[in-house]
């Protein structure tokens, strides 16, 4: 909002000064970001089409999409705006005039940042390109959904818990019951339910009855009674796993 401000302002009175190091920053910021954001897909090897590799997707384009609003603020804005709405376009002439715009309109250096994101590159290519131009985080796949599981964005964190749970990574079941007081319903909801696979994981591999820690028994309870419908079903059924008792012979 406040990039397609400064955008209106400059079509409106052009010789308004805006400080160019602080828009190449932002610029950068997100470009390096995008980048980041397929490092972390190409880490993370998940199959196309599940919930958190979509997620991510949508967060790489709109990284890209605020690059293009700071870019409203130094060139034509309605050529940046065509361009945008052409390279989402399903026609490939469409999109390959939007980039050869892109390089005709756009600085050497923002040309030089952004072309290798719009180009058909595999995904592997383009996180080579932009390791050659920023500093890019690599990790481990547990590691970044260690990492994801604090992101600021809730759906993300609502995505990596469901993936925790499909890939019923056990070891995670103390981050995991933290989200059971999140701020965010589907966040709480999500944790219930991963929780209570990897308590049932847990318990069926353990040699010896597992007890469960009275703190996270009293959190449990308070979530059976959220406030949310969705949560508190969700909490009840948690219970019940929680307060489940186990047999070994």
């Amino acid at each position: 909002a406040v990039a397609r401000a400064i955008a209106r302002v400059r079509e409106r009175v052009p010789d308004v000064i805006v400080d160019d190091v602080v828009i190449d920053a932002a610029i950068g910021s997100e470009i390096r970001a995008a980048y980041q954001t397929i490092a972390a897909l190409e880490d993370l090897e998940l199959p196309p089409g599940t919930l958190l590799p979509e997620a991510l997707e949508v967060r790489h384009r709109s990284r890209i999409a605020l690059a293009f609003r700071l870019l409203e603020i130094r060139h034509p804005a309605a050529t940046i705006r065509l361009v945008c709405a052409n390279l989402d376009s399903e026609s490939k002439a469409a999109r390959a005039n939007a980039i050869e715009v892109v390089d005709n309109v756009l600085g050497k250096d923002e040309s030089r940042l952004l072309m290798p994101l719009l180009e058909d590159h595999p995904r592997a290519a383009k996180v080579r390109l932009g390791a050659e131009m920023f500093p890019i985080e690599r990790a481990s796949a547990a590691a970044w959904i260690e990492r994801l599981l604090s992101d600021p964005h809730p759906w993300i964190v609502a995505c990596t818990l469901h993936l925790v749970r499909e890939q019923s990574r056990v070891a995670l079941r103390a981050r995991v019951a933290t989200h059971l007081v999140a701020r965010d319903p589907i966040v709480r909801e999500t944790a219930c339910g991963t929780l209570a696979h990897l308590i049932t994981k847990h318990r069926a591999a353990a040699t010896k009855p597992v007890e469960m820690p009275p703190e996270l028994v009293r959190v449990v309870k308070r979530v059976a009674t959220d406030v949310v419908a969705e949560v508190r079903l969700a909490g009840v059924a948690l219970l019940s796993v929680v307060e489940a008792r186990t047999h070994h012979e």
